[in-house]
């Protein structure tokens, strides 16, 4: 991406990724991860009413678009949080020469994830409840993984309660246990968990 600070992470991040998979693949163990029409529907069918009241205020085609683009980045943001984490852990760990840009990155990201959180508190009714709380605790856990990596820590600029933190804290805890003994494939098993 040309708008990017830091396309040499970025190209090194999606290359770790493709490492995965690679290496998933020789294993027998890759799977395809994705979400399909009917996964759209429900999600659709689960917000019909928040959808309803927002094409009041924006209008059906906005809306539409809304809806679309808010499924889309919301079912990403699930795949890859776990996946990710992984992805960065091999980055941290074969490419030490790599620390500086991997920190300049990773901290950008953090400051875009902390923004679109707090915007997203100081609009109620912009996102779903359950959609803003879920994308915040998964954004808590990118932020509990750059604490431990570079021992920066703004999990309070997300104005977490303690069931978000706990939440958060044993999701995080859980992804360390599959870090331990990670075999090719097992990132499935994370993003299914």
């Amino acid at each position: 991406n040309g708008n990017k600070k830091y396309n040499e992470h970025f190209m090194l991040h999606e290359l770790m990724h493709l490492q995965m998979n690679l290496s998933a693949s020789e294993e027998g163990a890759n799977k395809l991860m994705g979400y399909n029409e009917a996964c759209k529907k429900k999600f659709m069918s689960k917000y019909a009413k928040y959808f309803s009241n927002l094409s009041v205020k924006i209008g059906k085609d906005k809306v539409n678009e809304f809806a679309d683009n808010l499924f889309k980045g919301f079912s990403l943001q699930l795949m890859n949080c776990p996946l990710d984490l992984l992805v960065e852990d091999l980055i941290y760990n074969e490419y030490p020469e790599a620390r500086p840009l991997q920190l300049l990155s990773l901290f950008e990201q953090e400051q875009e994830n902390i923004k679109s959180i707090t915007q997203g508190l100081k609009n109620p009714g912009m996102f779903p409840n359950q959609i803003l709380r879920a994308s915040k605790i998964m954004n808590m856990i990118t932020s509990l993984h750059l604490k431990e990596l570079y021992g920066m820590n703004f999990l309070n600029y997300y104005k977490p309660n303690q069931q978000e933190m706990k939440e958060a804290e044993d999701l995080y805890e859980e992804y360390k246990a599959y870090r331990v003994d990670y075999k090719p494939g097992e990132e499935y098993d994370m993003v299914m968990y």
